[in-house]
């Protein structure tokens, strides 16, 4: 039986968790998805 992470299939664990990232999969399919350092 392979397990999410043998497959690198991201997982969430949390309900915050899960919400902040659908709210940052929205953000970068609307454009707002640069990546940026800590120190910029």
């Amino acid at each position: 039986m392979g397990r999410s992470v043998n497959y690198k299939v991201p997982y969430i664990t949390t309900l915050a968790g899960a919400y902040n990232t659908v709210k940052g999969i929205a953000a970068a399919r609307n454009g707002h998805g640069a990546v940026k350092s800590l120190q910029e």
